[in-house]
C-alpha cells in the first residue's frame, strides 16, 4: 500500500456510519462509567501506550442539535489539544466544522465537565504541537499521510 494513500474503504459511507455509531456507544459508556470505561484509547498505536480520551460537546451548525464526540487528547499547559484527523479520511470531521461555527463549548474528562473555547492552531503553533501529539499517539502521523488535507489541531482553552 502506498504510504500516501488511505485504504480506499476508509472513505466509504459504511465506515462513516460505523464511526458515527461506535462514537455514540463510546460516549454513552464513558458517561455512565465516569470515564473508567472509554477514558483511554487503546487502539492502533495506543495498544501498548494508551492515550487519554475526552468527550467533546458540540452544537450542529445546521441542525442546532447537541452532539458528543469521544476524542484522544493531550494537554499543553492549561490548554487541551485535539486533532481533527478523522482517522485519515478525506474530509474533516463534522465536530470540527461545528466548533469553528460555535467555539464555546464543554468537554468532559472523567467526571469533570469544563467550559472551553476552541481555537484552531496557526501553522506555527501546529508545527510546535505536532511532534508532541505524535509522541502521545503515533497514528496521527499515519492518518496525516493518508489524506491530502491538513488535519487541523485545535486548542481547547479554559473559559
Amino acid at each position: 500500500m502506498d504510504a500516501k494513500k488511505a485504504p480506499k474503504q476508509l472513505n466509504s459511507p459504511f465506515v462513516a456510519k460505523a464511526m458515527k455509531y461506535s462514537s455514540k456507544a463510546v460516549a454513552w459508556t464513558y458517561r455512565r462509567s465516569g470515564g473508567r470505561i472509554g477514558g483511554n484509547w487503546r487502539g492502533g498505536a495506543a495498544f501498548k501506550k494508551p492515550v487519554p480520551t475526552l468527550l467533546l460537546e458540540h452544537r450542529g451548525r445546521k441542525s442546532g442539535k447537541q452532539f458528543v464526540s469521544p476524542l484522544v487528547y493531550m494537554t499543553d499547559g492549561d490548554d487541551v489539544i485535539i486533532v481533527a484527523s478523522m482517522g485519515g479520511r478525506a474530509q474533516n470531521p463534522q465536530w470540527y466544522h461545528n466548533l469553528v461555527a460555535s467555539p464555546d463549548t464543554y468537554i468532559e474528562t472523567g467526571r469533570e465537565r469544563r467550559a472551553v473555547h476552541a481555537v484552531v492552531a496557526s501553522p506555527e503553533e501546529k508545527a510546535r504541537l505536532w511532534p508532541m501529539l505524535v509522541d502521545a499517539y503515533a497514528d496521527f502521523d499515519t492518518y496525516q499521510s493518508w489524506t491530502d488535507r491538513e488535519s487541523p489541531v485545535i486548542a481547547l482553552k479554559p473559559r
